[in-house]
């Protein structure tokens, strides 16, 4: 059952939890890992003092540089193909 830690003007009612993926507090529709603090023992500063971390930071800066590397040549916009592994053919967009 969460634990309403406190609420404030700029985020609300912030609550303390144990969810899927470890310990952590929600503010809104957002969530904060609890790294080093129980839901139980977690204050209202130091909830605010994670919740300002999270949004003053960038949202690639949990990836290690490698990764974001990784991740942009991921996002490479793709060709529609068909055929079998050994034989593909590009589908042609027709200009009208």
């Amino acid at each position: 059952m969460p634990r309403t830690v406190g609420e404030t003007d700029d985020f609300g009612v912030i609550k303390a939890n144990y969810g899927r993926f470890g310990p952590y507090i929600q503010y809104g529709k957002k969530y904060v890992s609890l790294k080093e603090i129980t839901p139980e023992e977690v204050t209202l500063n130091e909830a605010l003092t994670l919740i300002k971390a999270k949004e003053n930071s960038t949202p690639n800066a949990s990836l290690k540089p490698s990764m974001t590397a990784k991740f942009k040549s991921l996002m490479v916009v793709s060709v529609p193909t068909f055929g079998t592994a050994r034989k593909r053919a590009k589908v042609k967009k027709h200009h009208h």
